[in-house]
């Protein structure tokens, strides 16, 4: 029984902060601005509560980084979710949308393209985003890092504050190109588009 608790408590906390030391680590060296936040923030009751603190990032729209820990079980092995927080002073709708990349044959052909498919409401993020040779031709380059990279609205969710998230479930470590294309995805977020409330 203590085995179990150690392993349910213990584990899923040691693992994401080792994860997010080694990410801001990781950041620093590609030239990114990135610093171990302190003390506890609300922006870390966006996901499962499986934190271990926030990586704050000085420049560009992306303000914050989560690291969650989901640990793995008889028929499926543990993985990170990563979560990039966009933080947007509008009024934000319940939308999320996810990349899909196609195959020449599916789960092991080359990919040709990229496409982001879901809900924006009357946004029109998804064209946008979809419109964006660069950062369609970046998330192809990097396909066999992603395992995954969803973008979802969290309007008021904690702190008070909207904000986008994207998160993405990664198979290795960065590069500075990623991270310039989800600059300009988290771009595309907070410029792309005018609220109801906008005259």
């Amino acid at each position: 029984m203590i085995f179990r608790w150690l392993e349910e408590n213990f584990f899923a906390w040691f693992v994401p902060l080792r994860a997010r030391r080694e990410l801001c680590d990781t950041l620093l060296e590609i030239g990114v601005p990135a610093r171990l936040a302190k003390g506890r923030r609300p922006e870390e009751e966006y996901g499962s509560g499986r934190y271990a603190g926030l990586i704050d990032i000085a420049d560009g729209p992306i303000r914050w980084i989560n690291i969650d820990f989901v640990p793995g079980g008889p028929d499926y092995p543990s993985y990170y979710i990563i979560e990039y927080g966009v933080p947007d002073s509008r009024p934000l709708p319940e939308v999320s949308f996810s990349a899909v990349f196609a195959r020449t044959f599916p789960r092991i052909g080359r990919i040709t393209c990229v496409r982001w498919k879901g809900k924006d409401g009357t946004l029109g993020i998804l064209d946008c985003l979809n419109n964006d040779a660069s950062v369609s031709g970046e998330l192809i380059e990097n396909s066999n890092f992603l395992l995954s990279l969803t973008v979802h609205a969290a309007p008021k969710r904690a702190s008070d504050k909207n904000c986008w998230i994207i998160a993405e479930t990664p198979n290795g470590r960065p590069s500075i190109k990623l991270w310039s294309c989800y600059q300009a995805i988290a771009r595309h977020l907070v410029n792309e588009w005018k609220s109801e409330s906008d005259p």
